[in-house]
């Protein structure tokens, strides 16, 4: 039997769990049955984690994060004259732009398998309404082109439905794995790295992890955080990542008097040894497909205080895998922080349960062979 040609197209390959899950899912693909392309945009910091020199990568030059009118068409054209080039029998999407611009390509090129993961919605409560609607016209749309979604939660897949995109039966709910050995094993000399970043043996660290950009919320764990800080006194906050908001974060911080009270460590390869040393980790995203970071902390077992957002509430079960909070609410954030720290014997039997859910599901080989499952299927059903 010949070998199925695949193509992953992703919007860009900076830092983020979308990212993450495309590089595990080419590296691992078995090429023995698949011969794996990756297509991306010109912001590529990841590209590095693209290890299997089986992969072929190309670059689409005029695919950018932010919407740039004159290179939007020529961006367009460039999947689509791939795809006629290549004859690919998979064309698998991610993020909203190579989502809807490879998805169209796809159709027209006449891909037999079209296949889309859903990451995160491109609408949220944040945009302005006409926005939000054109971005739910244009999934609607798209949803014709696609055989089949890919969600990151089942919570994802009763959204999408409510908004009217696609059909049910379109929908498979495939968890993002995460390296396990690499969070559920990790062995940190703890006041070692504490002492790296400043932060004195006996404070209580609560850790934000994430970039610092709008759907992240960053300022809002920042206001927490001085409420938190007025009750206990020796809370250090940690705040893992980088982003476009760094300048508006250090500015708050310091009208906020929290100088000596958060550590912004930029962006770290090391996560699981800034997560090793926290003792909670929070969670302050707007929207949120799943929330990758949130499955790396429960597998390491630390308790969680995160947003109720789209499919968070599956992944930290309230009350039982962590406390969740509504979003953008700084006074009900701090508090619910205070709550866990003052209950630490709880704190922990979350964190356990969360240890134990999330190593039971999450796993890169877990998600690997359930998309290879789901290729073989459709490929029977439309190639072979």
């Amino acid at each position: 039997m010949r070998k199925a040609k695949v193509l992953h197209a992703i919007t860009h390959m900076q830092p983020g769990g979308a990212q993450d899950n495309v590089a595990l899912t080419v590296n691992m693909l078995d090429k023995r049955r698949y011969e794996v392309c990756l297509c991306t945009g010109r912001d590529q910091d990841y590209l590095a984690r693209v290890m299997d020199p089986d992969v072929e990568i190309i670059v689409n030059a005029d695919m950018h994060r932010p919407i740039v009118p004159m290179a939007e068409p020529r961006a367009f054209l460039n999947l689509y004259r791939l795809m006629r080039q290549q004859n690919f029998d998979i064309v698998h999407t991610h993020l909203s732009k190579a989502g809807l611009f490879g998805r169209l390509a796809a159709w027209l090129a006449q891909v037999p398998i079209v296949i889309h993961s859903v990451h995160t919605f491109p609408f949220h409560d944040y945009q302005h309404p006409l926005i939000s609607r054109a971005f739910i016209q244009l999934e609607r749309m798209a949803a014709k082109w696609t055989d089949v979604f890919i969600t990151m939660s089942d919570l994802n897949i009763g959204k999408a439905l409510n908004f009217g995109i696609g059909k049910r039966s379109q929908y498979r709910t495939i968890y993002s794995g995460i390296n396990l050995e690499r969070f559920a094993s990790v062995t940190v000399d703890v006041l070692s790295v504490k002492s790296s970043l400043g932060i004195r043996n006996g404070e209580i660290v609560v850790g934000n992890i994430g970039r610092l950009m709008f759907q992240k919320n960053p300022i809002c764990f920042v206001q927490a955080l001085a409420q938190v800080a007025t009750t206990i006194p020796c809370v250090r906050g940690l705040m893992v990542g980088d982003g476009d908001m760094r300048g508006e974060v250090e500015v708050l911080i310091k009208k906020l008097e929290l100088d000596d009270r958060i550590v912004l460590t930029g962006h770290r390869d090391d996560v699981e040894k800034m997560m090793a040393i926290c003792d909670v980790i929070v969670h302050t995203s707007l929207y949120e497909g799943m929330g990758r970071v949130l499955a790396e902390a429960l597998a390491m077992g630390k308790p969680l205080v995160a947003t109720a957002v789209d499919g968070v509430p599956e992944i930290v079960k309230d009350g039982e895998r962590g406390l969740l909070v509504k979003p953008d609410d700084p006074s009900a954030l701090g508090k619910t922080i205070v709550e866990m720290l003052n209950d630490p014997p709880r704190a922990q039997a979350m964190g356990k349960a969360g240890r134990e859910w999330v190593l039971s599901r999450f796993s890169v080989a877990t998600m690997i062979r359930r998309i290879d499952s789901l290729y073989q299927e459709l490929l029977g059903r439309k190639v072979y």
